[in-house]
């Protein structure tokens, strides 16, 4: 599977079925980070995933939105728990 990474200005949560990706930081626990539409990543293994991620910002910066992908792409891969810590900053929210 290809995850392509589409990087926003304006991020959206997912509304309906899919995964919101926050960070996990002191002040900023509901930030959004990333988000991926859909459950065909997780039952239906398509080709290619998109997922819609923040673009860089003051608050979070390249760095943190690098570790971020990293972690967020070995959830895709390798799902457990679904509502879930996926790294020690990025927590998994699902949307069902």
């Amino acid at each position: 599977m290809e995850i392509v990474w589409v990087e926003s200005d304006a991020l959206r949560r997912c509304e309906g079925h899919g995964v919101n990706f926050f960070a996990l930081r002191e002040s900023r626990r509901d930030e959004l980070v990333a988000a991926l539409e859909g459950f065909d990543w997780l039952h239906g293994r398509p080709e290619t995933v998109r997922i819609g991620i923040c673009a860089p910002t003051a608050d979070l910066d390249r760095r943190f939105l690098d570790d971020a992908r990293v972690s967020i792409e070995r959830f895709v891969r390798e799902p457990g728990d679904l509502n879930s810590h996926v790294s020690d900053s990025i927590w998994a929210g699902i949307n069902g």
